[in-house]
């Protein structure tokens, strides 16, 4: 199927995972494959409910070999699409259930990244996300410029948090090609 095309199953399935298990539960039996049918954005149920908040829907989904990684047309993931909207308990399911915390979407977004978009900043989304890297990398967790953007256009408080966790510079500022002789 052209990726720009949805696939009807995806509807189906999403609609009748807001309280028609019943029906939900025949068209998994009918069709197994019907999990990963996509929209016309690449999106499926499991993206759908995951930013619909819909806890109950993304249990059944994944009890039922959803792949909590699924990426959309975007390269997007449930768990970018929940942290973006800052769906706590969403992300913690999401993550209890092996979502990959390190996934970049196709402008080098992750989780981490989405949710010091928001304004204010949700902490326990942040605190969620920085326990979960456990021993790796944090300079894994953010592409180029939303590092340089933490580190350069936040102030210096924001810059000493994440120095101090190690997140390096992926560019120079302005300041260091002033001062570098010429």
């Amino acid at each position: 199927m052209n990726s720009l095309q949805s696939d009807p199953r995806f509807y189906l399935l999403r609609d009748a995972m807001f309280g028609d298990w019943n029906t939900a539960e025949v068209l998994i039996a009918q069709d197994p494959t019907i999990i990963e049918a996509r929209s016309s954005t690449g999106e499926t149920a499991l993206h759908y409910v995951a930013i619909e908040d819909h806890l109950e829907g993304v249990k059944w989904l994944l009890e039922r070999g959803a792949n909590v990684n699924t990426r959309d047309n975007f390269q997007s993931t449930p768990l970018i699409g929940a942290a973006q909207l800052g769906h706590e308990q969403m992300c913690r399911l999401l993550l209890d259930h092996g979502a990959d915390l390190f996934a970049m979407d196709n402008i080098e977004r992750t989780a981490l990244s989405t949710t010091l978009d928001s304004e204010p900043v949700n902490r326990a989304l942040l605190y969620l996300f920085l326990a979960h890297k456990g021993d790796s990398d944090i300079n894994l967790l953010f592409g180029d410029l939303d590092a340089d953007r933490l580190l350069f256009n936040k102030g210096p408080r924001i810059a000493e948090f994440w120095l101090n966790l190690g997140l390096q510079p992926r560019f120079e500022s302005d300041e260091d090609e002033e001062a570098e002789p010429q």
